[in-house]
């Protein structure tokens, strides 16, 4: 395991804590989801989360290296999902909203789209700190989103950006 990230057992309640000291983010995870950690190589996404038999169910989290431009939130949100408007396929709208992760402030967005015949439903919620945009996703076939949503909520409530 790299030096820099660490995963150990959190008050024996089934999750883990995933750590990343470089980019300075943490997050409870399930003990039996499934991680992989690109944090070393810097892409995106920078860690992902797969519940076990979860099919395409997924948890993850991105950056924007490029940096916040002093907009608020909201405007930055607003762009992204116009632009997710015009790129996905049956792209709808269901829910846009301020909220936290953790206990920083975000907005997020849930919304559905077909791709290779199958309709999904993702969440996503975009937050700053330091002038970088942080993204946590949540993507699952509409018909299985509601099932994994408590432990995702467990998840981005448990966010800390250092």
């Amino acid at each position: 395991m790299p030096v820099d990230v660490k995963a150990s057992k959190i008050r024996n309640d089934n999750f883990l804590l995933y750590e990343s000291p470089i980019l300075g983010i943490k997050i409870l995870y399930p003990l039996n989801w499934t991680k992989t950690d690109n944090s070393n190589v810097q892409s995106n996404p920078i860690v992902k989360f797969s519940p076990p038999q979860g099919g395409f169910s997924k948890l993850f989290i991105e950056t924007n290296g490029s940096g916040f431009n002093n907009g608020s939130l909201q405007n930055y949100a607003d762009q992204q999902i116009d632009r997710l408007s015009h790129i996905l396929t049956d792209f709808k709208l269901i829910e846009s909203t301020s909220t936290t992760a953790g206990s920083e402030k975000a907005e997020k967005a849930v919304y559905t789209f077909m791709l290779q015949n199958i309709l999904f439903k993702k969440m996503e919620i975009w937050l700053v700190k330091d002038s970088k945009v942080y993204t946590i996703n949540y993507l699952a076939p509409e018909i299985q989103y509601a099932n994994y949503l408590p432990m995702i909520e467990r998840m981005i409530n448990s966010f800390e950006i250092s």
